[in-house]
């Protein structure tokens, strides 16, 4: 409230437990992509594992969804900070990569399986492939971890989301032509798939079609119904 009333407008107060997959879902949707968390620094140290257990549980492996990290000086939250120091202070604090940020936080005997698994969504959520590979290398020098086990894991990860939405959407094509193939009602099976089609991208955060893009793939599977041979032949049960 403090920092809207003193001119800073895109910003709001979230609570580590209240916050879920749907904000990002949200943020998504408003083509919102470059984010900055700022953690109390007046209470003992929480605030910077709840900005943690944000990054590790929310943020990370959210594609092109750029996060920045802004410390306070110590026993200040972003209020008092405000007050005291003025708003033009608190935008000049500075914007820590999330990636260096996060990788800080591990003790040096911490868990190289446990570490990487952490680390390795963050870096999927860089868009240039270059600092993609700068940040792999960044991560195998300090975990010892070969380079090569860590690209194949981001690899995965990058691939991971649009191969199981591609085989659900394609699955429901396929139950589409099967109901139009067996005489449903064209309307009312396009309609449901369409819904179904926006459901299952919805669920795994990309973003939603566009009346356009759905209105290209009706057409697309009315223009197959309606060029199939009379009868069944040639399609299969």
């Amino acid at each position: 409230v403090t920092a809207y009333h003193r001119g800073l407008k895109n910003t709001v107060a979230i609570g580590g437990v209240e916050f879920t997959l749907g904000h990002i879902a949200t943020l998504k949707r408003l083509n919102i992509k470059n984010i900055c968390l700022c953690f109390d620094t007046d209470d003992g140290g929480t605030g910077k594992i709840k900005t943690e257990q944000l990054l590790d549980k929310f943020f990370s492996g959210q594609e092109d969804l750029m996060v920045k990290i802004i410390e306070l000086p110590n026993d200040y939250d972003p209020d008092s900070y405000i007050r005291t120091e003025g708003i033009e202070a608190f935008n000049k604090l500075p914007r820590l990569d999330a990636f260096e940020w996060r990788l800080k936080q591990f003790p040096y005997d911490a868990d190289t399986r446990e570490l990487c698994d952490k680390m390795i969504p963050l870096i999927v959520n860089e868009p240039n492939n270059i600092q993609r590979e700068n940040m792999c290398k960044q991560l195998a020098g300090h975990t010892q971890v070969r380079l090569k086990a860590i690209q194949k894991e981001l690899d995965a990860l990058l691939d991971r989301d649009g191969t199981q939405r591609k085989k659900l959407i394609d699955d429901r094509i396929r139950q589409t032509i099967s109901e139009l193939k067996y005489g449903g009602d064209v309307v009312p099976v396009l309609e449901a798939a369409a819904e179904d089609v926006r459901q299952i991208d919805n669920e795994h955060l990309g973003d939603v079609y566009s009346a356009k893009e759905t209105l290209s793939c009706v057409e697309k599977t009315i223009s197959c119904f309606e060029s199939r041979p009379k009868g069944l032949i040639g399609w299969k049960s």
